[in-house]
């Protein structure tokens, strides 16, 4: 099942899915994360969702393929794979 994502133990977060709702995915727009504070807080959530989520949480960022390589967004995959989450970059058309 997939329930839009409410209160979790750390906060709100995007979509859980999953017959007991155990995984977790929270959705970024590139654009956003070029300001420092939505950077910032993304990486909290990084370690804190795949914490409560015991390692089953994706992070998928959405932008143009010009933002892929901007500092904030390559900072936050080594995060992601720091903490042995999925990561998915969506490049939109």
């Amino acid at each position: 099942t997939v329930k839009k994502g409410g209160p979790s133990n750390q906060g709100l977060i995007d979509l859980i899915i999953g017959s007991n709702h155990n995984y977790g995915i929270e959705l970024k727009l590139a654009k956003q994360l070029s300001n420092a504070g939505s950077s910032q807080r993304a990486n909290a959530q990084i370690e804190l969702y795949t914490k409560q989520f015991k390692g089953n949480f994706m992070l998928i960022i959405a932008g143009l393929q010009s933002e892929k390589n901007e500092k904030n967004i390559t900072e936050l995959v080594k995060k992601a794979k720091d903490c042995k989450c999925q990561y998915y970059y969506l490049n939109a058309i």
